[in-house]
This record gives C-alpha cells, sequence and structure tokens, in this order.
C-alpha cells in the first residue's frame, strides 16, 4: 500500500502509527506524550491486522497523565515488551543516515531493535542490563557528592551486570555474519557489485571478562562518576573497501549501504521469526537517484506487507510498474484520504 501527498499531508504519521502498533513506541518521538496533539488530553490508535493469515485486533491509549495501554485482541499487556516480535517490523526512512554518521548509541538501538524482535530472552536481559547501568551511575554521582564509597554495594551491581552481560554480547556477535552476508548481497544489486562492504563489531568483553574489566576501570568510574566498560559501549564500524563508510563513502553510497542493512534486517527478522516483519518506507525515493530506486524496488521482498510513502505520484507508479509490484496508492491531504487507486 502507498500513501502520496505533498509535505506535511500526514502520510509519515500514518506509516509511524503502524509501527507504533507494531513495536509499542513511535520511531521519531522519544517520548509517547509528544504525540498527542495539542488541546488533548490523549492519543489512541486502533488497527486490525492481518497477521499470518489471522484477523487481529492492536490498540494503544496514552493518557497525558497516566500509564499507556497496549491491548491485543482486547487483552492488556501487564508489560508493553511482551508484544515486540507479534508483530514485527522493519521501517526506512531519510533519516536512517544517522546510523552512520552519529556516535554508537544509534547503532546500538539499531542491532537491539533487530535482536529484541526475535528473542525476549535477550530483550529482557537488555532492559535489566540498562536499569542496572542508571542505578550504577547514579550510585557513583552518590558517592562523588558524599564524599565516600560504598565498594560493598557497588559490587552486588556489579555481580548482576556481569551475570546478564554475556548473554547480551553473545547473541551481538552471533547476530552479525548473517546481517553482513544478505546486507553484502544487497549492496551488490544497489552499486553493481562496484564496492565490497563489511561490519566489524567493536566490545569491551571482545578483549576481556566484564568482571576483569569493572576492576580494570574502577577508578575511572569513580573519578569520571559513570561506568566506563561494559557491552553499553558497544559500536559497530560500516566500512567499504576496508575504509570507514562515514569518511569515504559518497551520499548515494552511504544510502546504498542503509537501504541494503535496512533490507538485512528485515531478512534476519524473518528466517529468526519464520514470519514477515511489516515493511515501511517513508520519503525515500526523494533521497535516491532513478537507477538506486529502481533496484530498491526489485528487492522489495515479495511476501511482505509493505506500506511506502511518497511526494511524487507520477514517480511512484512509474517504479511500481517498472518493478510489477501491485500496488494500492492512496492520496493524502490534511490526514485524509482524498482518492485510491490500484496500480
Amino acid at each position: 500500500m502507498c500513501f502520496t501527498g505533498l509535505n506535511g499531508a500526514g502520510k509519515t504519521n500514518i506509516l509511524d502509527a503502524i509501527y507504533t502498533l507494531c513495536i509499542t513506541k513511535s520511531y521519531f518521538s522519544s517520548s509517547d506524550l509528544q504525540n498527542i496533539q495539542h488541546d488533548f488530553d490523549f492519543f489512541r490508535l486502533q488497527a486490525k491486522v492481518n497477521l499470518e493469515n489471522e484477523k487481529v485486533d492492536v490498540t494503544c491509549k496514552q493518557p497525558q497523565f497516566g500509564k499507556k495501554e497496549f491491548l491485543f485482541n482486547n487483552t492488556i499487556y501487564e508489560k508493553t515488551s511482551e508484544h515486540i516480535g507479534k508483530m514485527p517490523v522493519v521501517m526506512i526512512t531519510p533519516y536512517d543516515v544517522e546510523l552512520i554518521n552519529d556516535g554508537g548509541e544509534v547503532r546500538r538501538k539499531f542491532f537491539d531493535n533487530i535482536i529484541s524482535q526475535t528473542d525476549h530472552e535477550y530483550l529482557n536481559k537488555l532492559m535489566q542490563y540498562n536499569k542496572l547501568i542508571l542505578q550504577r551511575n547514579s550510585l557513583l554521582k552518590q558517592f562523588a557528592k558524599e564524599g565516600k564509597r560504598n565498594l560493598i554495594l557497588l559490587q552486588t551491581y556489579d555481580e548482576q551486570l556481569i551475570a546478564l552481560a554475556p548473554y547480551i554480547f553473545e547473541k551481538r556477535k552471533k547476530s552479525l555474519p548473517e546481517l553482513i552476508k544478505w546486507c553484502a548481497e544487497n549492496y551488490a544489486q544497489l552499486s553493481d557489485g562496484k564496492e565490497k562492504i563489511a561490519i566489524d563489531y567493536e566490545s569491551d568483553l571482545l578483549k576481556f571478562d566484564f568482571a576483569t574489566l569493572l576492576k580494570q576501570t574502577l577508578e575511572k568510574d569513580l573519578i569520571t562518576q559513570r561506568t566506563n566498560a561494559g557491552i553499553q559501549k558497544d559500536d559497530w564500524s560500516f566500512l567499504m573497501n576496508g575504509n570507514a563508510i562515514k569518511k569515504f563513502g559518497s551520499q548515494g553510497q552511504q544510502k546504498s549501504f542503509i537501504l541494503s542493512l535496512k533490507l538485512a534486517q528485515w531478512k534476519y527478522i524473518q528466517q529468526a521469526l519464520q514470519k514477515n516483519p511489516f515493511l515501511l518506507i517513508d520519503d525515500f525515493f526523494d533521497r535516491l537517484d532513478e537507477s538506486r530506486a529502481l533496484a530498491l524496488m526489485q528487492l522489495l521482498p515479495n511476501d511482505a506487507q509493505i506500506f511506502i510513502s511518497d511526494t511524487d505520484r507520477n514517480r511512484l507508479e512509474k517504479l511500481l510498474r517498472f518493478a510489477q509490484k501491485e500496488f494500492e496508492i492512496i492520496g493524502i491531504e490534511n490526514g485524509k484520504i482524498i482518492q485510491t487507486q490500484a496500480v
């Protein structure tokens, strides 16, 4: 299904609503409260979804003051994280170039999203780990503020972190070969095989066990008032012909890499869960030359539920016909449907 309309017409809101119903939170907003319209005291999203040949009802309710409720077939989750993986999803937007240009936190979030949708144990351990890191950092700040140290209490946090970290580390490491394989295959089709791409995983735990690392960095932690070693520092390097894409890749090469990586994400989740994730593509064709746009259309999985937004209806129709894809095109204006057409 495709949505066309001018910038600001509401196309992205539709895709983000779908993403929210899949992953329990917005792709773009860090806070659910930011999605509540002015002069309203809540937002509500509701959809009837065709999920693996089964019709299901999904609802998200967020009041201005109060806890978010997430319902699946009218049953409220005790924890919204229980929904992750039931409706797997991949989103592609022009902002995804941040994966290349921004810091490690953006890349950790991306790879954690992939694995969390396929492994609930990973998701639960990751949430516990991140919570403990915040508590440990708070304790380090308390030491500095009060001028005294309770290293026995600090050790209790360390023991819990040490128990959680290996599983997260191993899952991140083991997920990479398949992702690299599919990313490289996609990139070869987008670039006619002109460049060779790679992804390197960088982690403190590749060199030392976590207990040793925490001992080595203890004095630094106490001085800086934060935890300086651990999987919360992990990062991934994106390489083209052995060089950093961030420094040596052109805009076109960076866009091709991001598309390749995102479609590899779709393939990884699909293989792990044995069900097809939703694929959302938001206004990406504006940033692509025609050859890459055509190559992208040919790479789209035939068995996925795909939702595309674009400002240029004529361009979109041309791409769909070239790729021999059957889609319904819906015109959007001021957040409302104005016309539909099958292509």
